[in-house]
Parts: C-alpha cells; sequence; structure tokens
C-alpha cells in the first residue's frame, strides 16, 4: 500500500512539473491570439550585454579536484543567439579520494617523484544558442522566465604541478598551456527583467597528463565543470517584439 501511493505522489508530481509549462504556454497563446498590443512578447536576451560571476567546481577528477572563480561576459545578438568568453581563475585544489589512496599505499619516496596536475586558469570564448525558452508557474499565481541553452567555441587551459607528497618534485610534463575546445549546456531562471541565476555544465576537451612520474603520456581528457552564478542584463529594460 505504501509503494502504490508513493507512486501515485511520484505520477502526481511529475504531472505538476510538466503542466505548469504548459499552463503558461497556454496563456501566452490565448495572450497572442486576443490582439496586437498583448501579442507582444519580453526579448529578455535580444540585444543585450551579460555579465555573470560565477563558481565552479572540476567533477570526476582522476587525482586533483578544482574550486574556480570566474566571470563570463556575452552579447546576445538576437534573443536565439550570441558570443561569450568565460575566464576562470583556480581558486583551490584538493586530493581526490583516489590520490589519498595512493599516498597511504606508495612510500614518500615514491611519492617525491609524482606530480598531479590542476587548472591554474582556463579561458574559452564561443557561440550561444537558446533552443528552448519560455514560462513556468509558481503555485499557478506567479510567472517565471527561464531558458535552457547551449554554448560551444575554442577553450585554453594552464595547469599547474602540484606534488603528491609536500617538498617532492613539480614535473613539467603536467604543466603548460593547453589548448582545446568546449561545449556547455546551461539554464537561466530569470528573476527579474535585469537578473536570472544561472546553472552550467561545462566539458573541455583538451591534451593533458592528470599524473607524471617522470614519464607522462598526454591524450586528450575531458574536464567537467559544474558551475553557478548571477547574471547581470544591460541595459535593464526588455525590449518587446513588434
Amino acid at each position: 500500500m505504501k509503494f502504490r501511493f508513493q507512486s501515485v505522489l511520484l505520477i502526481v508530481a511529475t504531472f505538476m512539473i510538466v503542466a505548469a509549462p504548459s499552463a503558461a504556454f497556454a496563456q501566452d497563446d490565448a495572450a497572442i491570439s486576443s490582439g496586437d498590443i498583448v501579442r507582444r512578447k519580453l526579448l529578455y536576451r535580444s540585444t543585450r550585454f551579460e555579465v555573470a560571476p560565477q563558481v565552479g567546481v572540476t567533477l570526476a577528477d582522476s587525482f586533483q579536484r578544482n574550486l574556480l572563480v570566474g566571470v563570463n561576459l556575452a552579447y546576445h545578438l538576437t534573443n536565439d543567439f550570441g558570443i561569450s568568453a568565460t575566464g576562470y581563475y583556480g581558486m583551490l585544489h584538493w586530493n581526490t579520494g583516489l590520490a589519498d589512496n595512493i599516498a597511504e599505499e606508495l612510500t614518500d619516496q615514491e611519492l617525491a617523484q609524482i606530480s598531479y596536475s590542476y587548472v591554474q586558469f582556463a579561458a574559452d570564448l564561443g557561440i550561444s544558442w537558446v533552443p528552448v525558452f519560455g514560462k513556468f508557474s509558481i503555485l499557478q499565481s506567479t510567472s517565471v522566465a527561464y531558458d535552457f541553452h547551449i554554448t560551444g567555441g575554442v577553450a585554453v587551459v594552464n595547469e599547474a604541478a602540484e606534488p603528491a607528497i609536500d617538498g617532492g618534485v613539480e614535473l613539467e610534463d603536467v604543466q603548460g598551456l593547453r589548448p582545446g575546445g568546449f561545449l556547455q549546456f546551461g539554464a537561466r531562471i530569470f528573476l527579474s527583467d535585469m537578473l536570472s541565476w544561472n546553472f552550467e555544465i561545462k566539458n573541455m576537451l583538451y591534451s593533458r597528463a592528470e599524473a607524471s612520474g617522470g614519464n607522462a603520456d598526454p591524450e586528450f581528457r575531458n574536464t567537467v565543470i559544474f558551475a553557478t552564478g548571477l547574471s547581470i542584463f544591460l541595459p535593464g529594460e526588455v525590449k518587446i517584439s513588434r
């Protein structure tokens, strides 16, 4: 009986999530058909600058996890397309569980010959596309605008070396500037005409060696970043379509 009740709750919750945006769309469609004035819609991105301070963390790292702070600058050519540039600085880094396990198994002399790479700074330049946008309602009373966007382009990452043990060597074959590319999926929730809260998953692909004992063999690897931040749109007024 408990299982059936939980299943019903799950179905109801899913329906509410799906139905709320649908209701908002239905309201918009009704407004569009009612007259010239209400046919106009808000263009939250069109011909506006976007400045977004961010904080992010790398995921699925083998040896070093990274905490990044940065900023994204974008200009939206239309409501659907724009150009963007992002810069990150590696504020903190720390051992993963795998690195800790290695430290327990090897001697200090062996660890002194190992270095791990971490993100010192990174930057990217890309083109963004907003394939999905609309509104959803909260308790059928407040409408909130949102969008889902995709960004892709070129990237460069500067990696530095972290010895596996204090006083160990910082091997050069895990350090340096690494060019590559990136693909990002993100979402915005608009808090007002001028502000939005953003969530992004970015995958950077470039040639790197995550660890070295003096004979690193770099290969193309993924660095995945989850980032969130607050966007400020300028000018503050939203354009309205004709």
